[in-house]
């Protein structure tokens, strides 16, 4: 009996113990809201002491993480950092705020200065974050060379019309300028003056100014491609009317649907869709369309453009036999001859 009734007390503290108990974070909310009543409380108090006439100076404030009561004009007030905010080995700082003719003034020490101390987690800190800058640069880059090719593919296809195959050779240091050079010059550019004016975080920031030196060539890819797509088309049009005069209408127009939307995929014309919309708009259906696009826009192209291509098709056929020789199984046909003795 002794020992199930100590068991039972035990059982009791512990689960009382266990019902007391709060997370850390939850501590800390617990914490700013019973410091939020009780300026509520005091505010109220001085609303109904304080006479209605009287303007001068400044009322209690709640700012969210203290209470700042009410002090006259010129005066200086100062606040510790909340303890359960307070990392541990922090020096004490004050926060002060002047009561001035507009009223509370903005606080001398940011909260997240006052309460957390870096210390010798700053170098560590740093250095992670050289890391994912180095790493969001890399990834606009890549962006930047996909929109550049992309005008390239354009570029060669439209001097493929206009131009001979031996004068469209020359172009192809040009081609490689575009398409490795822009990115390289905007992307350090870019770099260079991020980390001048504005840098702050991990540079993914795009509501920044800076990112209109990435924007802007891409915007400019894009709709010099829809040109080149737009006229491109036209010269299709003419031809294959040209070429198809007895043809059906149905069927003419079947072969300049499908001869246009074989461009679509190798102009990039899709991103025209999103192209002039901010970033912050329709981020849900933007990524759906552009990863789902994006991301396979090289396989189509790829596909439709080369491995459908008939001349393609014959040099992998050849390959293949060339690896895997065919066996063939013929009938041995064996004379008969005629013995002589």
């Amino acid at each position: 009996m002794d020992f199930s009734l100590t068991a039972a007390i035990y059982l009791l503290v512990i689960t009382r113990y266990m019902a007391m108990s709060t997370h850390p974070e939850c501590l800390i909310v617990l914490y700013i809201q019973n410091k939020e009543n009780e300026c509520k409380l005091q505010m109220n108090t001085d609303a109904s002491l304080q006479p209605s006439n009287t303007s001068a100076g400044c009322v209690t404030e709640w700012d969210g993480v203290s209470c700042w009561p009410s002090a006259s004009e010129g005066q200086m007030i100062s606040v510790h950092c909340p303890l359960p905010l307070l990392k541990p080995d922090t020096p004490p700082v004050l926060i002060t705020r002047q009561c001035t003719d507009r009223g509370w003034s903005e606080p001398s020490v940011p909260y997240y200065t006052a309460c957390y101390y870096e210390g010798e987690e700053e170098d560590g800190d740093m250095g992670k974050e050289l890391w994912c800058k180095a790493a969001v640069t890399f990834f606009h880059f890549c962006v930047l060379c996909n929109f550049c090719w992309l005008l390239v593919e354009g570029l060669y296809l439209q001097s493929l019309l206009l131009f001979t195959f031996s004068h469209t050779t020359k172009l192809f240091r040009v081609y490689a300028v575009i398409g490795w050079g822009t990115p390289s010059v905007t992307l350090v550019i870019w770099a260079l003056l991020k980390n001048q004016l504005d840098d702050e975080g991990c540079w993914d920031n795009l509501e920044s100014r800076l990112w209109w030196i990435i924007k802007i060539p891409i915007l400019l890819s894009i709709f010099v491609n829809l040109g080149i797509f737009l006229n491109i088309s036209r010269i299709i049009v003419q031809k294959t009317k040209a070429t198809h005069v007895n043809q059906s209408d149905t069927r003419l127009y079947r072969t300049l649907l499908r001869s246009t939307l074989l461009l679509i995929p190798l102009f990039g014309v899709h991103y025209v869709v999103f192209a002039l919309i901010p970033e912050h708009l329709g981020v849900g259906p933007r990524l759906y369309f552009e990863l789902l696009l994006g991301s396979f826009q090289g396989f189509i192209v790829a596909l439709l453009y080369c491995y459908l291509n008939g001349e393609v098709q014959k040099e992998i056929q050849r390959t293949l036999r060339r690896w895997w020789p065919k066996t063939e199984t013929n009938a041995i046909n064996l004379p008969t001859q005629e013995y002589v003795p």
